[in-house]
């Protein structure tokens, strides 16, 4: 029987990480720090073996997968499956003024339900198009949280 082992990696931290806003779909990068986590975590992964690298296309996971996989010489493919929960207009809010909106008003959220059917699909199409292998996955919390599902 076929098996592909995913590794499941958040991006490393944002200025907006650091200041408590939230990104939804926003390109924001990397800031040092996060740029220092992904080069640490790098090589805390370097005894591992992959076979493929997908990622987010949002600037911070692509980012953070070119840093993880530059030792393992693999191409990072991106997929918009990847990608965090669809924010709409709340980009760039306070977390804690987008956590009371959202309890409000979802009509400009992605639910948990569309995030979950997103990232069972990339798995699902993984699983067939990579068997027996082991694949690196940077991708956002939101999508970490769902991708034991």
């Amino acid at each position: 029987m076929a098996s592909t082992s995913f590794f499941f990696v958040r991006h490393g931290q944002t200025d907006y990480n650091q200041k408590g806003l939230v990104q939804g779909h926003a390109q924001i990068p990397l800031n040092e720090t996060g740029q220092k986590q992904a080069y640490d975590l790098a090589q805390k992964l370097s005894s591992l073996h992959f076979d493929h690298c997908y990622s987010s296309d949002l600037i911070r996971a692509k980012h953070t997968a070119e840093i993880l996989t530059k030792d393992h010489f693999l191409t990072v493919i991106e997929d918009t499956r990847l990608r965090e929960r669809d924010i709409g207009i709340n980009a760039g809010k306070p977390v804690k003024e987008y956590l009371e909106y959202k309890k409000i008003d979802r009509k400009e959220i992605e639910t948990d339900e569309e995030m979950r059917k997103r990232i069972n699909s990339f798995r699902k199409d993984t699983k067939e198009k990579h068997p027996n292998s082991n694949v690196l996955v940077v991708t956002h919390g939101g999508q970490i949280g769902r991708a034991h599902v």
